[in-house]
């Protein structure tokens, strides 16, 4: 069984015997994955899965556990730890994955991992050169 068929399936069985609305969701939920580093607003997304914004997020919430916009968000932060990880700067992370603001991009990321993004690299480069 193939990835997308085991999440169709987890999905069907904890949201809805209704299989062309999984389908719908999870091709939405693919667009988030493919390309977190454009804008994709909620009606972009709603559109994507065929169903209103409100009904959407409603969906979205039940079946992946949270709202589009922090699944995007979570997206975005695993990349940019990523990059930073691979030596990009900080500034170019922030513009790769798809923040118009170095300041937000910055307050965000140490929301979400407790670091600023400088201090995750330094950190990440000295355990590195510590092993």
């Amino acid at each position: 069984m193939t990835y997308y068929q085991k999440q169709v399936q987890h999905l069907r069985l904890r949201c809805f015997p209704n299989q062309a609305l999984v389908n719908r969701l999870i091709k939405a939920k693919q667009l988030i994955d493919t390309q977190f580093a454009e804008a994709l607003p909620l009606e972009t997304l709603a559109r994507e899965a065929h169903l209103s914004p409100f009904y959407f997020i409603r969906l979205f919430r039940l079946c992946y556990g949270t709202t589009p916009h922090q699944y995007l968000t979570t997206v975005r932060i695993r990349e940019a730890k990523r990059l930073l990880l691979t030596g990009h700067s900080m500034t170019d992370t922030c513009f790769i994955i798809g923040f118009s603001s170095i300041t937000s991009f910055s307050a965000l990321f140490k929301k979400h991992t407790g670091q600023a993004p400088s201090a995750f690299q330094k950190k990440a480069i000295l355990k590195k050169a510590a092993d």
